[in-house]
């Protein structure tokens, strides 16, 4: 999951092949009418952009990629519960970087560096939020993958 201020970009992978099954995303988060989310299911080919949405929040975002992800008609997937792991391209974190499980201690880190990624801490924390929150399932071992950008600071 890649969150920015009002976007979201999501990738489901066949691992360990890193195979990309399907990818989506949001533009617009926040909007009650104007939001924008995209759909694409690289093995069938379907795609679709739905324009005019209502995405107020990251988790209406995910609820519809996991709603589509395990779609009869255009899913890869039965169930989100053949997700094993989640992962989250963020931004900086006081005292980590590179990848790591999800802590208390983490988020507290990325909290502590508002000052440094207002913009984008905010969002991820928001979306790492919303996706424990959704209740298709439990997301347990999260990984939380910054990105390469000032991750040394």
């Amino acid at each position: 999951c890649n969150a920015g201020s009002t976007s979201l970009k999501f990738k489901l992978y066949d691992m360990p092949s890193e195979v990309v099954l399907a990818k989506g995303g949001v533009e617009r988060v926040g909007s009650t009418d104007d939001a924008i989310f995209k759909y694409t299911n690289m093995s069938s080919g379907y795609d679709t952009v739905r324009k005019g949405q209502c995405i107020p929040d990251y988790k209406a975002g995910i609820r519809m990629f996991l709603d589509l992800l395990t779609s009869s008609d255009n899913g890869v997937i039965a169930d989100v519960n053949e997700i094993s792991r989640v992962g989250f391209k963020t931004v900086l974190c006081k005292g980590y970087y590179g990848i790591h499980e999800l802590t208390d201690s983490v988020l507290d880190g990325m909290q502590q560096w508002f000052v440094l990624a207002p913009v984008h801490n905010r969002a991820y924390l928001q979306s790492i939020e919303a996706m424990k929150d959704v209740e298709y399932f439990e997301v347990e071992g999260d990984v939380l993958d910054y990105d390469d950008v000032m991750e040394k600071v």
